[in-house]
């Protein structure tokens, strides 16, 4: 069999040598189930952009209609999701990934 045959460690690897995934994987973070993907994001990442909007929307003098508007509108349109997350928890997010469900 040659170095490169199709059946060679070499061929799978390219020539470069192989080293164990096992020490690269372990420091690696797990990823998140579906559950702990939306958690995070009903804890954190929405109410933080709310903020973000709400701290802008202070800022914005109340001379200024169309930007003040502008605001209030990414401000209604971040809350969408965060409702929209809450509904999947209470319904059960893993019963929905099962096909279950109402």
């Amino acid at each position: 069999m040659s170095l490169y045959s199709p059946l060679s460690p070499h061929a799978l690897t390219c020539g470069i040598p192989f080293f164990d995934q096992s020490t690269t994987l372990a420091g690696m973070p797990r990823p998140r189930n579906e559950r702990q993907a939306l958690e995070a994001e009903r804890d954190v990442e929405l109410p933080t952009q709310l903020a973000k909007y709400r701290r802008d929307l202070d800022a914005i003098p109340a001379t200024d209609k169309t930007r003040r508007e502008f605001v209030e509108w990414q401000i209604r349109f971040a809350e969408k999701p965060m409702t929209d997350v809450c509904a999947r928890l209470a319904r059960g997010v893993d019963r929905e990934a099962d096909g279950g469900g109402e």
